[in-house]
């Protein structure tokens, strides 16, 4: 049994400026779209075909048994009702839908009304602009003004309208006659895409964002093309890729996080060699970047994707299946885009130690390295340059935990969530005997080479990882250089300390223990 068609555009056109002109003419009779619960904003309705003829009727439904009728608004519209004569099938319903700026019609499916079930729905483009977003199935429909398109409406479908300006598309329902099936034929056909022509079409795209819409939960996608991902942190990458020509100028394209997972199994992608928290200022950006200089390596650095969705799962957001959105995530941006691709390096942000659960059920035999650096280092750095997870408020004060301190003292509030950071890394490495501590002092080199040893991964590119390793993490132009800080009260270190030294002792115990 073939695949169900999605869309197709059919070689059918109107006389589309004469059309437009019977509409600007046109009683001003506009009435509100009944489904109301499906749409936000103003979403209206003129009938000019219906059953028996009742212009208040506008739904394509014929439930009370009367026949197809024109309503007396097809009397104003005479070069559209000879256009109507020329089409190849018996027409049902006939109407015009507005859509105006800022309006959005929610994911929805209209049950049994496709092709294959035997009743097309045409939508024509009369009065449309290019950041109308018509999204069927997860794949968005190219509907050009006065262009003639099928689209099947069993399937999960939704549009937006973000402006400038009102979409007004005609829409004609009728049946599926051997005419209408020799337009098909002839038409550009969209049906599901088999495992590899799926990949094909997928590759190079990326999430980027978790857009939140009424009830539903949305991707924004991008197309990173053959950027690669090596910069500090991914948010650098993703400006790259948005400031490409081929980007530039696009609207945003949006896809349900259920088609981002449903996409994902396609892909030839890389699982996650290794995942690295950290406690921040502690190395652990240069230990990335060190880990992706080798083009069979990727490198993912604080993902913002990655943080929207444990963020939203934390935040009570609709997500039934946060590993399955995960899985699919690292599914993209482990894509093997050259083909060569054979290790994924994951840093994670600071806070994401508090989702370790999550990660940890997503991939239950992974090497997860827990990087922590002497307390009052991490404190002068935050000092220099404040981190988002420095600045309260930034970062909801329940997934970091405690009690934040009384004063608004920045030192104070970060020795706070570092105190944090390092009391969740002694409970993870205390059951999880695929964690492993480690220490900033051992250096970033030993650190980058053990994580490489342990992960059997061949390193190649040592020269270049020792040139640089002269220069700033964060700002690569610029060599290294670390002054050391002062002024921290004694109050405020001493908590840390303590736990500084527990975290030497279990790393400690750890590696006597790795030793025999």
């Amino acid at each position: 049994m073939p695949a169900p068609i999605r869309f197709a555009r059919l070689p059918v056109t109107l006389p589309l400026s004469d059309i437009q002109a019977e509409i600007i003419a046109l009683p001003n009779a506009w009435k509100a779209h009944l489904n109301t619960a499906h749409y936000q904003g103003n979403w209206t309705v003129l009938s000019l075909r219906s059953p028996g003829g009742n212009p208040d009727h506008v739904v394509a439904d014929a439930l009370d048994g009367s026949s197809w009728a024109d309503t007396p608004l097809m009397g104003h519209m005479p070069r559209l009702r000879a256009f109507l004569d020329s089409l190849p099938f018996p027409l049902w319903a006939v109407r015009l839908l507005r859509l105006e700026a800022g309006a959005y019609i929610k994911e929805h499916r209209d049950l049994d009304l496709s092709y294959e079930q035997g009743e097309i729905r045409l939508h024509f483009p009369l009065i449309t602009h290019p950041a109308v977003e018509f999204v069927i199935d997860g794949q968005r429909v190219p509907m050009g003004p006065g262009e003639c398109w099928y689209v099947n409406a069993n399937l999960p479908h939704r549009v937006a309208n973000p402006g400038p300006g009102d979409r007004i598309h005609l829409v004609i329902d009728g049946p599926v006659t051997t005419e209408v099936k020799a337009l098909v034929e002839r038409g550009m056909v969209n049906r599901r895409m088999p495992p590899a022509e799926l990949a094909a079409g997928l590759r190079n795209w990326i999430p980027t964002a978790l857009v939140r819409r009424d009830d539903e939960w949305l991707c924004r996608w991008l197309d990173a093309a053959d950027v690669p991902f090596t910069d500090p942190f991914f948010d650098e990458t993703l400006n790259i890729c948005r400031n490409r020509p081929e980007n530039r100028h696009s609207f945003a394209v949006l896809g349900s996080v259920d088609s981002m997972m449903e996409w994902a199994p396609a892909l030839p992608s890389v699982p996650p060699s290794a995942f690295i928290f950290h406690v921040s200022r502690c190395g652990s950006t240069l230990a990335a970047q060190l880990l992706g200089m080798d083009p069979a390596h990727i490198a993912l650095a604080e993902v913002p994707f990655i943080d929207d969705l444990l963020r939203a799962a934390h935040r009570g957001a609709a997500l039934p299946d946060l590993v399955g959105a995960l899985r699919a995530a690292f599914a993209f941006y482990g894509q093997q885009r050259n083909g060569t691709e054979t290790r994924l390096w994951v840093k994670t942000d600071s806070w994401h130690v508090f989702f370790y659960p999550y990660l940890r059920a997503l991939y239950p035999e992974t090497l997860f390295y827990l990087l922590y650096r002497e307390p009052s280092a991490v404190l002068y750095s935050h000092r220099k340059r404040r981190g988002m997870q420095s600045v309260p408020g930034i970062i909801e004060q329940d997934i970091i935990g405690g009690e934040p301190p009384a004063t608004t003292d920045l030192d104070a509030y970060m020795a706070m969530v570092l105190g944090r950071y390092m009391e969740r890394f002694l409970d993870i490495a205390a059951v999880d005997p695929l964690a492993r501590l480690v220490n900033y002092s051992e250096g970033i080199l030993p650190i980058v080479e053990r994580i490489a040893r342990e992960t059997d991964t061949p390193l190649t590119r040592h020269d270049q990882m020792t040139e640089r390793l002269r220069f700033n993490a964060k700002e690569p132009s610029q060599v290294f250089a670390e002054e050391p800080g002062s002024g921290l009260p004694q109050t405020m270190l001493a908590p840390l300390a303590v736990l500084y030294e527990r975290l030497e002792g279990a790393r400690l115990s750890m590696r006597d223990e790795a030793l025999g």
